[in-house]
């Protein structure tokens, strides 16, 4: 889910990078200011070699490591991303712009409780940072802090109310509150925004089986397969709903077809799906 989180929200750490970046950045390479246009690739090397000029000043070389963690996080190299996030912090440990990086690299990494303190600390130097929000909304969610969660996603949802991602988010942590309404509500938004995407297709058909609702499941888990055949998830949930309308045959084989794809699929359909 996270590296999908970061791509789509690309544009607006550019923006945020674009706050920090002094006029120096230019007099060292064209590329360097932004590298917006161009490939992670290029923008990898315009990084490094502002890093491996002499003589630059510390908030650009800190600046230089923000940055080329942010490519190396956008082409999942997160080892190597927060490596850089660490560096950039050493040496300037006053823009929240950092700590989201690292916090992404650290969720990426498995390290939950880390990237939840990093989203904190990116807000105590910048409350109004909005990827923070973001970060430390799916902390708080991770932790079950529902209500808290909520909170930082509709901050982030004031300022963008065309991410579906964050829509989805929110309805998830809606669903897991035993707020039916207010999550489908939130999963509707998030498939008018996109279309194509599974995920919000397949929480809402996921909660429409919590809320008995089998035929609504079915067209919903049918609409994500429609676009994605082989979704273990959608397979799964679509047979589930098959079978609670005594469709039993033709929900079997859906299930059957899951298992094959995901043998775990099972457990992570609850997960997937927000069930608690």
């Amino acid at each position: 889910m996270l590296a999908q989180f970061i791509r789509l929200h690309s544009a607006l750490y550019l923006f945020l990078l674009s706050q920090i970046v002094s006029p120096a950045w230019a007099d060292v390479s064209n590329d360097l200011v932004l590298c917006q246009g161009k490939s992670d690739d290029a923008a990898i090397r315009a990084c490094t070699a502002l890093i491996n000029t002499p003589g630059v000043a510390t908030s650009d070389l800190a600046a230089a490591y923000g940055a080329r963690s942010f490519y190396y996080e956008h082409t999942d190299q997160y080892e190597k991303a927060l490596a850089d996030t660490n560096e950039a912090i050493r040496l300037d440990p006053s823009i929240a712009f950092f700590y989201d990086n690292r916090s992404n690299a650290e969720r990426m990494l498995g390290n939950v409780e880390a990237a939840f303190a990093d989203a904190n600390e990116a807000l105590k130097h910048d409350p109004t940072d909005l990827p923070a929000h973001l970060n430390r909304g799916l902390g708080f969610y991770n932790k079950k802090a529902y209500d808290s969660a909520i909170d930082d996603f509709s901050e982030f949802i004031a300022s963008n109310a065309d991410d579906a991602e964050a829509f989805t988010f929110r309805g998830m942590s809606y669903w897991a509150e035993s707020r039916p309404i207010l999550a489908l509500a939130d999963f509707n938004t998030a498939i008018k925004i996109n279309t194509d995407g599974a995920r919000p297709y397949n929480y809402r058909g996921g909660l429409y089986i919590d809320l008995k609702e089998f035929n609504l499941a079915i067209k919903g888990f049918s609409q994500t397969l429609a676009v994605f055949p082989d979704n273990a998830t959608a397979l799964y949930g679509r047979g589930i709903a098959k079978i609670a309308l005594n469709d039993t045959a033709s929900g079997q084989q859906d299930i059957d077809r899951a298992v094959k794809l995901d043998p775990d699929i099972k457990s992570e359909f609850d997960r997937r799906t927000g069930k608690r």
